[in-house]
């Protein structure tokens, strides 16, 4: 009978439509585990917490990088983007723009500053159209600027400055006012009217290519981090010993932690320095991610995940009283290659040798 690995629900309380990733698709995981394992309503109350994980933690920073995009796709037409930031070429606070990140190259968006002197300056991409005819369908969409726009305060920004800038994609179609304050937003009306109304002087436009610099602001959301974690190695866990192992009551702090959150004393960033950072550097490839699973000598089954080449590191104490044997296991997800490799791919490219070594230092 099905039923739920997370919920311990079966049907009809619960359904069993949807797949789980063992690694999420976001961040390139193909395999999932059996249907019947998740139940539809556990998997629908993850996705919020993955698109924070995605979102708003260190994740994030190489997804702009390296990618894959939406879904897990390595395609260039759906590589992930960042949040729309400031950028700059230099020191300088003339070169403050908004733009965003995207598989590494920084990419500006259509956007006029205001200075606290009432001088107006228009940006935009590299386009074949004129720039007269691109700045004056800029101030014609002005006219849909209501108060449905994303506010960015930047103290990079100089006082009476206001950058706002407008980017419309297949998924997006936002404006942004950037401004050094909260306090500078009153003066968004009348520069507004002044655009509309006033008289402006079209100059010949200067196109240069620079060297830039991302100023992002990013709030880390570490429970929603944390929590992912512990999901993907508890996931693996599932996908090599079935739904009746993970389901003993032994699992149950880490799987209430996983659906519920609170106090975190599972999951904990692997240091620098720490004697486990060489051989997880060892199995590592370049961006793929890696699943270790292991028994440590004091009854505890622990699971150490190597995020984009072992550059994010976690170790989560999947249960304190497991008292069986368990040999250890190896998971690899290279994503940018399309393919997932298990303990016996992995041996073979190790040796002998290599695994003992390896074994070692997972039981230190």
């Amino acid at each position: 009978m099905d039923k739920c690995i997370y919920l311990k629900k079966t049907l009809p309380e619960v359904t069993f439509n949807k797949a789980e990733h063992i690694i999420p698709a976001g961040i390139g995981g193909i395999k999932t585990l059996p249907k019947g394992m998740v139940s539809d309503e556990a998997n629908e109350s993850f996705s919020k917490l993955e698109l924070d994980f995605m979102r708003n933690s260190i994740i994030s920073l190489p997804r702009q990088f390296y990618g894959p995009g939406k879904r897990g796709s390595r395609s260039k037409n759906k590589a992930t983007k960042s949040q729309v930031h400031l950028l700059s070429t230099d020191e300088s606070e003339d070169t403050l723009s908004l733009g965003y990140i995207e598989l590494g190259k920084p990419h500006i968006i259509p956007q006029i500053r205001i200075d606290n002197n009432n001088n107006i300056s228009f940006h935009m991409p590299f386009i074949t159209s004129s720039y007269e005819e691109q700045f004056l369908k800029f101030l014609k969409q002005l006219n849909n600027l209501k108060k449905d726009y994303k506010i960015i305060i930047d103290e990079k920004i100089p006082v009476g400055d206001i950058i706002l800038g407008h980017f419309k994609d297949k998924r997006n179609d936002k404006w942004y006012v950037t401004v050094n304050s909260k306090d500078e937003l009153e003066l968004l009306p009348n520069l507004l009217n002044q655009l509309k109304t006033g008289h402006l002087e079209i100059n010949e436009p200067k196109f240069k290519k620079s060297i830039v610099t991302s100023h992002q602001n990013m709030a880390f959301s570490i429970e929603s981090f944390c929590r992912i974690c512990a999901k993907i190695t508890f996931n693996y866990l599932a996908f090599i010993t079935g739904s009746e192992f993970v389901l003993q009551d032994i699992f149950n702090p880490i799987r209430e932690f996983i659906i519920n959150g609170g106090d975190n004393n599972f999951v904990g960033l692997i240091e620098n320095d720490d004697k486990h950072n060489n051989i997880l550097d060892e199995l590592s490839h370049s961006n793929s991610h890696l699943i270790v699973l292991s028994k440590l000598p004091n009854n505890k089954l622990i699971g150490i995940l190597g995020l984009y080449g072992g550059h994010f590191k976690t170790i989560i104490e999947l249960s304190s009283e497991f008292k069986d044997d368990f040999m250890t296991q190896i998971y690899r997800c290279n994503w940018m290659e399309g393919k997932e490799e298990d303990l016996v791919d992995i041996l073979k490219e190790l040796g002998y040798s290599g695994f003992l070594r390896f074994i070692r230092h997972s039981e230190g």
